[in-house]
């Protein structure tokens, strides 16, 4: 049995036993396409996420994993509006499957080269600032001042 097969058996299992002892179900999820460090190495990945961050970003449906992941706990699993499949797990990767926008991707993706990748074209500055964000660098309202080191002794802990 594969990772993925065995997940689904597990926590089909899981939802028999809590259901009948009337407690609550698991949530089973698909997410959508984040900008992580390991997803950035992945072939042909981060070609996919800047013509698709482009398409998303123009209708507004973009989301950088933290807000994925809000959406997914605030409209989905606590709240009013949960996306589920034909086997039972939430798909909030519906923005990025949608057909239009799977579409407009493609479209996209196969007009890049080289020397147009990192244009206005695409997301590229979107992808390489989510990707910077990871480790800490190019973070919104972040402020950069010099600092001595009799400056940095001085602190108290």
């Amino acid at each position: 049995m594969g990772a993925r097969n065995g997940l689904f058996f597990n926590t089909r299992v899981m939802d028999f036993f809590l259901h009948c002892s009337r407690l609550l179900f698991c949530h089973k999820q698909v997410a959508t396409a984040v900008t992580t460090k390991a997803s950035s190495v992945i072939p042909f990945f981060p070609v996919y996420c800047i013509g698709l961050y482009k398409i998303m970003e123009e209708k507004g449906t973009h989301e950088t994993p933290i807000m994925h992941q809000d959406r997914i706990y605030r409209d989905m699993i606590y709240g009013n509006n949960p996306e589920y499949d034909e086997i039972g797990r939430l798909r909030p990767d519906s923005w990025e499957l949608d057909s239009d926008t799977q579409a407009k991707t493609k479209e996209l993706i196969l007009k890049l080269n080289q020397d147009n990748f990192n244009t206005d074209l695409t997301a590229y500055d979107l992808f390489y600032k989510e990707f910077s964000n990871l480790s800490g660098f190019m973070v919104d309202g972040y402020v950069e001042q010099e600092v001595t080191i009799d400056e940095l002794k001085a602190l108290k802990y």
